[in-house]
């Protein structure tokens, strides 16, 4: 019986931080986003989540701004970086101009 009052506990205090959310409206730059939650962000903002969280649905993470034109790198070797969708990146402004979380530093395998 307790295990059924803890997961209705854990229920009705996602419910209360998503309506907080919905209420509060979406986050800004530098603001938590996603999670349990479901936070998102304000519009022309992206939700950057930490390397390696591909598929986990309960990570959090920073809402960034989405650059319109990306700066080349200047540097013989471009700062590739590959997105959890497999595609590898010019750099991470790239990756984040398509709205891809990072998998890892450096080319996809």
């Amino acid at each position: 019986m307790r295990a059924k009052s803890i997961g209705l506990g854990m229920a009705l205090g996602a419910a209360l931080l998503i309506s907080l959310a919905d209420a509060a409206g979406a986050a800004g730059v530098g603001q938590k986003c996603d999670g349990f939650a479901g936070i998102a962000c304000d519009p022309g903002l992206f939700c950057d989540h930490k390397p390696h969280e591909c598929r986990l649905l309960e990570a959090m993470g920073t809402c960034v701004q989405i650059q319109l034109l990306c700066a080349e790198s200047g540097q013989s070797q471009p700062t590739q970086v590959c997105g959890c969708n497999g595609t590898t990146y010019w750099n991470d402004c790239e990756r984040i101009r398509a709205m891809a979380q990072k998998n890892h530093d450096g080319p996809c395998k």
